[in-house]
């Protein structure tokens, strides 16, 4: 399970600024019980102490997080290849350009790389931000997926089969 205790405390701090030393009192969140001299991260900006004192959030991935991370990019990395192998024919169709094809492709690309923008920036609640990550990862796959023309799916399942044969076994029939 991924559960954490989270304490939450006020904790007076003494804040460097230019104009001299200030003591601020902030809220902060601790993993575990919090206790004293522990370190915090903060940013303040030190000529403006009218911006006050903010604390670092973490943005490490761990946990679920990870592992839907690898096992996404586990399956890219594994059936692209076996799934492009057998259609060259098709990968040089598609990357000749038609504007009804690669406009609307380009429009969700430049739209998934805002939504991921949004994501790493402002870490929305994971309500929010996990779809808007699922979104954004598969952007990529869904303007491929409009790409396809309908006939190139015909017969999909026997070209996979082959091109995975192709690739595991060599063309020699080694």
């Amino acid at each position: 399970m991924n559960r954490r205790q989270v304490y939450r405390t006020t904790v007076e701090l003494e804040v460097p600024y230019e104009s001299g030393r200030r003591t601020v009192t902030i809220p902060v969140e601790t993993r575990g019980r919090p206790y004293a001299g522990e370190s915090i991260g903060v940013r303040f900006a030190p000529a403006a102490p009218e911006l006050g004192v903010h604390v670092d959030r973490e943005t490490a991935v761990d946990g679920l997080g990870l592992v839907w991370i690898l096992v996404l990019g586990g399956f890219g990395l594994l059936f692209t290849p076996i799934i492009l192998v057998d259609h060259r024919e098709n990968v040089h169709a598609w990357r000749r350009y038609r504007p009804g094809v690669h406009l609307p492709a380009f429009a969700l690309l430049i739209a998934g790389v805002g939504v991921a923008g949004y994501v790493g920036l402002a870490l929305p609640s994971p309500w929010l931000g996990w779809p808007l990550a699922v979104f954004a990862a598969a952007t990529p796959w869904l303007c491929l997926a409009h790409a396809i023309r309908p006939e190139a799916l015909h017969g999909v399942f026997d070209r996979v089969v082959r091109g995975l044969g192709r690739l595991l076994i060599g063309r020699q029939g080694r």
